[in-house]
């Protein structure tokens, strides 16, 4: 933080600050830091810096080792060691903020405490969804995310499900808000959906999802890539209900023209003598 380290390190931020503040010393005011308080530090960028091009790996076992020697995890306490504004801004730069970094570490960024989600296990995670969902606790990845461990739970179940909708889906739950997973969705995905739906009793009739959130694009994303719902359904081994065909509702006219042209394209069943099958005749 001190103004020659930030000049010689970091002239995008002191360019930055002095065009949004006036000079330096200025934007360290702003946020409550004395200039000549941050003038007293350690020159650190008189010897190599350790973190001036770490990798994440290696931030993110610094960041362990400082919790498990009880090292201060404080910004305000890191920035004052040898070495510690270096640290700090190399965080900073590879996560988005120092509170992301301790996240990725499976740390708390309140205390410093370790996350329970770090290193949770695939069920463990989809226990903490159930309960979530049982208790009416928020499952929107930003209302998450500003909770306690709320980032570190993300991380795991985006590691492990490949997304946090993804870890949502497997217990059941439609991801609530934000861009439709479904625009873009490949075919394996539209068909692990739909079985999920079968799994856990959700309906399947194409009206009713049409009604629910994100439905229209779950809809039109299977008219896509299978040309039907019916044939989605089938291509996922279910059976389609019979509210979802287009038959149901169908005139004389529509009905014949149907048989004609499944007649034309070789559909229907034929016996040896070259006639119809009459397996499908309506009983008297």
């Amino acid at each position: 933080m001190n103004w020659q380290w930030v000049k010689d390190n970091e002239s995008a931020l002191s360019d930055k600050a002095i065009s949004y503040f006036g000079s330096w010393d200025k934007a360290l005011r702003h946020i409550g830091l004395d200039p000549r308080r941050i003038r007293l530090f350690r020159p650190t960028w008189r010897s190599v810096s350790p973190w001036r091009r770490a990798e994440k790996p290696a931030i993110v076992a610094e960041l362990r080792r400082r919790s498990s020697a009880d090292e201060p995890l404080s910004w305000k306490k890191i920035v004052r060691e040898e070495f510690g504004p270096a640290l700090l801004n190399r965080a900073v730069k590879l996560y988005g903020s120092w509170s992301c970094a301790l996240s990725a570490a499976g740390l708390d960024p309140f205390n410093g405490a370790r996350s329970p989600w770090g290193d949770a296990e695939a069920a463990d995670t989809l226990c903490e969804i159930k309960r979530r969902k049982r208790m009416g606790a928020s499952l929107r990845y930003h209302k998450v995310a500003s909770e306690k461990w709320g980032q570190s739970l993300l991380n795991q179940g985006t590691a492990l499900f490949g997304s946090w909708g993804e870890a949502l889906s497997a217990v059941g739950i439609e991801p609530q808000g934000g861009r439709t997973l479904w625009a873009d969705a490949s075919k394996a995905t539209i068909l692990a959906e739909l079985r999920r739906r079968k799994r856990f009793g959700a309906s399947l009739r194409s009206s009713h999802v049409a009604k629910e959130k994100h439905g229209r694009a779950l809809r039109d994303r299977v008219a896509s890539l299978f040309g039907t719902w019916t044939a989605a359904l089938h291509t996922a081994g279910i059976e389609p209900i019979k509210e979802d065909s287009p038959w149901k509702h169908g005139s004389r006219t529509a009905i014949l023209a149907e048989i004609r042209r499944r007649d034309g394209a070789g559909e229907i069943a034929r016996d040896n003598t070259g006639g119809a099958n009459e397996m499908g005749r309506a009983v008297n």
